[in-house]
């Protein structure tokens, strides 16, 4: 298993955005996670971060796949999900707060250009 995290910041931390692997050598999946404070949501912070973290996967690690898992309820992280190309292709029952919760949502993309094309790439102007 591998794992990385980077952080967005100006003054005080704005967001994080992580990926690590399990069964790399066999798999080429990643999974990510992100956290963006509520003060910053809304302003296409969290698309760019899940924007980049897809680029990197894909053109620097040569994934496969990326999957990311956010609860149903979580309204804003399904939507950057499907806004930065990821397809919802299950739902697990969780538990959350030692209780159970319904459902999450878990997406994926096998897609290496499926990041919005106003993103910067590396090595682009």
């Amino acid at each position: 298993m591998w794992s990385c995290v980077y952080s967005c910041s100006r003054v005080a931390p704005v967001g994080i955005q992580s990926a690590s692997g399990d069964d790399w050598a066999v798999l080429r999946e990643v999974e990510t996670g992100s956290w963006l404070g509520h003060a910053h949501q809304g302003r296409g912070i969290g698309r760019r971060m899940r924007a980049l973290m897809l680029t990197f996967c894909f053109e620097a690690l040569k994934a496969d796949s990326v999957v990311s898992t956010a609860f149903t309820d979580n309204v804003a992280s399904n939507a950057v999900s499907l806004r930065t190309g990821y397809q919802v292709d299950g739902i697990q029952r969780v538990v959350r707060d030692d209780r159970f919760h319904a459902e999450s949502c878990t997406s994926q993309t096998t897609c290496p250009r499926c990041v919005h094309p106003d993103i910067p790439r590396p090595g682009r102007a």
